[in-house]
């Protein structure tokens, strides 16, 4: 581990023997040390879990049961074009879309909100008595950025919206947007 050095030991042509304090140089062996680091470095490394990403759950089930047909009512659907506008009607009938807010997030948040008040004022029950949730159907225009589709679906998750989908626009929502004379 540890030794010290003695030069008058080493050197037997010295004749004078006279009492001079010698300086006594220690060595210490490192190479313990280093093993020990690298033993904890491995330890360390092998029982070490990586964080893991966090991302937003996607619910794949699949129902073998017959879909119960959903009521126009309940549908929302969201457009988003190129200038992060928002767009919104509701169930099937398209010529009633029209612009939301031109920010996306607060666009989002004001026309799900808005819906949710309105499925539970005037939609009915399901067959099971039950209060019925919205469905969010969100459509990204040709050109939109991935960054709207990134704030509809957080938005969608905040207001705790449990159906949902990501489908593209039909040409007949493409049309009408561009007759409103908004540019895509």
């Amino acid at each position: 581990m540890a030794e010290i050095n003695n030069d008058a030991q080493d050197n037997p042509k010295r004749k004078h023997h006279k009492l001079i304090s010698k300086k006594m140089s220690p060595r210490v062996d490192l190479t313990p040390m280093v093993d020990l680091a690298f033993l904890l470095i491995a330890f360390f490394m092998l029982t070490t879990s990586l964080q893991k990403s966090k991302a937003m759950e996607w619910d794949k089930r699949i129902s073998s049961t017959k879909p119960e047909p959903v009521p126009d009512c309940v549908v929302l659907n969201i457009l988003v074009d190129t200038l992060d506008r928002v767009y919104t009607y509701g169930g099937t009938d398209i010529n009633s879309m029209k612009l939301s807010s031109d920010n996306t997030k607060a666009g989002l948040i004001k026309s799900i909100a808005a819906k949710q008040v309105q499925v539970k004022k005037t939609c009915e029950h399901d067959k099971y008595g039950n209060a019925r949730d919205v469905i969010c159907l969100v459509k990204l225009l040709p050109g939109s950025r991935y960054q709207n589709m990134v704030d509809a679906l957080d938005n969608i998750n905040y207001l705790k919206i449990s159906t949902y989908s990501i489908i593209d626009p039909t040409n007949e929502e493409i049309e009408l947007v561009k007759k409103k004379g908004l540019k895509i």
